[in-house]
This record gives structure tokens, sequence and C-alpha cells, in this order.
């Protein structure tokens, strides 16, 4: 058991049969499965574990609520005069002439 918790089915592709799923094999799977890059036996899997594992659930709910503000997130288009003298700054402070890139 991993985190108290008993694991979940976990599809084998090559056997054709379920092995279990678990908290950690959900973390290790989180990229691919909120990017939907999985194998649909996978990606039902963690649903499953989803369904029975409260803490996987609201941890895999926080990461995709995380994405979903930081891809609404807008940029700001700073003046010309801002984006001058912060580039001077940043080149004083690394050693650069302002405008040369190295």
């Amino acid at each position: 058991m991993v985190h108290g918790r008993a694991p979940w089915p976990w599809p084998d592709a090559e056997k054709g049969t379920l092995e279990k799923i678990d908290c950690d094999q959900v973390l290790d799977q989180l990229s691919e499965y909120l990017d939907e890059e999985m194998r649909a036996e996978l990606c039902e899997a963690i649903k499953e574990h989803l369904a029975r594992c409260q803490d996987c659930k609201v941890m895999v709910d926080s990461v995709r609520k995380t994405i979903v503000l930081y891809q609404k997130h807008s940029t700001i288009e700073l003046p010309m005069q801002a984006t001058v003298k912060l580039s001077a700054a940043l080149a004083r402070e690394y050693g650069r002439e302002p405008g040369r890139a190295d």
C-alpha cells in the first residue's frame, strides 16, 4: 500500500491484463495524463484511480487549475523607454554594452 491506500488496476499492454496502479504511479504519469498523451488503457486506469482516491483527485484538479490560470495570464507590453532602461540596467549588472548580444 502507498500512502495507506490500496493500489488500483494498472493496464499491462504486454499481458493484456490489469496490474495495480498506486498514487506514485499516478504522479509519475501526471504530465502525460494532463496533456492527453497516453494510451487509452492507462488513461482509463488513472481515471478509475481518481474516482476512488480523493487525495490524488484533489492534487490532479489543483494542477489542472494551476495550468489553466497560467495559460490565461496575459503578457504586459512595456513602454519602449522602460525596455531601454531595463536593458541598460541588466547590461550594467552583467558587464555588457546595451544592445549587444554575446
